[in-house]
């Protein structure tokens, strides 16, 4: 039900650290690069509740979005279980904390979302 919102949130987060990338291919350079990876453009709430939460059980960011980034592509029903478990993998913390950290800023941030169009 919420994994949508969870890719949607876990998209925006990658872009926004491929932000310099994208911009080198385009020939040009990533001056503003820490602003994107803090307020970016979209799901900003969200981004940044999971921002939180990578720091608070001492993820590195710029390591871990090189490993994320190949769930962006997997299949829609095993995407949110794929990231729990690469969180739990990563931190030795019960998959029921991710689900029930992960829930809580969707439904913080997706509040009216019509999840049952999903």
């Amino acid at each position: 039900m919420y994994t949508i919102g969870v890719i949607e949130m876990l998209t925006e987060f990658t872009a926004r650290h491929f932000y310099d990338k994208l911009l080198k291919v385009l020939g040009g350079s990533a001056r503003h690069k820490a602003d994107i990876i803090k307020k970016g453009y979209g799901y900003a709430g969200s981004v940044a509740d999971f921002r939180k939460i990578l720091s608070e059980v001492g993820i590195d960011e710029k390591k871990f979005t090189e490993e994320v980034f190949e769930l962006i592509g997997e299949d829609k029903d095993k995407f949110l279980s794929g990231l729990v478990e690469l969180l739990e993998k990563k931190t030795g913390k019960s998959s029921f904390y991710f689900y029930n950290r992960i829930g809580e800023i969707i439904n913080k941030h997706a509040k009216g979302y019509d999840w049952g169009k999903y």
